[in-house]
């Protein structure tokens, strides 16, 4: 199928900085460097914008959306029905119909919207899961939810192998599900001058040892556990750094963190060039997350070549094989939290011991975490396993 235009509906929410925000901007990026490929971003919720606003970024139609309606509540179906059938309508004409059209949704709660304009403009549907859903007897509206994505879009693409086994165990129709995982561009990860001067621009310590965590600072990503495992490794190891780059709950890690504060850096949201620049800078990455699927800073940290302590949960298993790339910690039951696990903070400390003491085995890491990343994490083949669902 030639001539394809890829439409992407994309929310204006948290997670548009983090994750699938993400995986937005690498897959819309290299879907349009290829020629007979055009890409139109659908962003619903731009609050300061007209009703319609189109813009064009380097390549890419941008069509921004004021927010109408709500997409929680009783009666949450028929307002986004008839939100989608609306929307679908006005901005028919900015499709080009000339084109093969794609319609692609991140969110289910984005299924009516997408649904709509699928209909309308007779072409296919794609969802893609990226995060698991946490599912309870009281939450019937994500049941309905997931009834009207598998039954209304025709393709349902899981990041990881085990999300798409999440799909198949909530009854996501097997012939629907692929699973293909996330990707980016290894050219973003080429070395610069400018890494000498990262530490100064933040104010990290020349001789420190760096330990980074990127990502949002949320119950979920399991900081509370680093914390721990981190004071303990200052007992053995005094000379480190802790350093956080990404924004949320600060309150966790003030309380936590109080008696080695001075030894903690939080850098906020970086662009992500300054971040680059830390993944190349520093002695270890860590991902402690109580759950995680195909998480682009796990794949971030894998293109730079930098070793990694990560969680055994979820798509991060796939990621990173124990003790090539990275070094996975064993999760232990935590009946107090949601999700009921937490890393083995013992585990996460004589790991970070292990890697921060051990030079010829975080070469070893960053020379095997670089050619996983070159052949299964990039943003071409990313989009070439797109492409091969609509064109098959």
């Amino acid at each position: 199928m030639n001539n394809l235009n890829w439409i992407i509906i994309q929310s204006e929410e948290r997670g548009a900085d983090y994750g699938v925000g993400s995986f937005a901007r690498h897959f819309s990026f290299e879907l349009s460097k290829r020629a007979d490929c055009q890409v139109t971003i659908l962003k619903i919720g731009c609050n300061k914008s007209p009703v319609i606003k189109v813009e064009e970024k380097d390549g890419i139609t941008v069509i921004n959306i004021r927010q109408i309606g709500k997409k929680n509540g009783l009666d949450s179906k028929d307002n986004q029905i008839k939100i989608g059938r609306n929307i679908a309508r006005a901005i028919q004409s900015y499709i080009p119909g000339a084109r093969n059209n794609v319609i692609h949704i991140n969110f289910s709660y984005q299924i009516f919207i997408g649904h709509e304009l699928a209909s309308l403009l007779e072409c296919k549907l794609i969802f893609t899961q990226h995060i698991l859903p946490k599912i309870d007897n009281n939450t019937k509206e994500l049941d309905g939810l997931d009834v009207e994505v598998f039954k209304k879009a025709d393709a349902l693409v899981s990041v990881t192998k085990n999300g798409r086994e999440n799909l198949i165990c909530r009854l996501a129709p097997p012939n629907k599900v692929v699973s293909i995982y996330n990707g980016i561009d290894p050219f973003l990860f080429k070395p610069t001058k400018e890494n000498e001067c990262i530490r100064q621009k933040y104010g990290i310590r020349n001789d420190d040892k760096i330990v980074l965590y990127a990502g949002r600072l949320d119950g979920g990503k399991g900081l509370k556990f680093l914390l721990e495992a981190f004071s303990r490794l200052l007992d053995k190891l005094p000379g480190c750094q802790l350093v956080l780059a990404g924004d949320g709950n600060y309150n966790e890690i003030i309380e936590y963190s109080r008696s080695f504060s001075s030894q903690i850096s939080t850098l906020g949201f970086l662009p992500f060039h300054d971040l680059v620049q830390l993944y190349q800078e520093a002695s270890l990455g860590i991902i402690p997350s109580l759950q995680e699927e195909c998480s682009y800073v796990a794949l971030e940290m894998l293109h730079s070549g930098l070793p990694v302590i990560a969680s055994k949960v979820g798509g991060l298993r796939e990621i990173f094989t124990h003790e090539k790339e990275g070094l996975l910690v064993d999760m232990l039951p935590n009946l107090n939290g949601i999700y009921c696990n937490q890393p083995d903070v013992n585990q996460l400390t004589d790991k970070m011991v292990q890697l921060l003491t051990n030079k010829e085995l975080r070469e070893e890491m960053k020379r095997l975490a670089q050619v996983k990343a070159n052949s299964k994490f990039t943003a071409q083949r990313m989009v070439d396993e797109y492409i091969s669902i609509v064109t098959n």
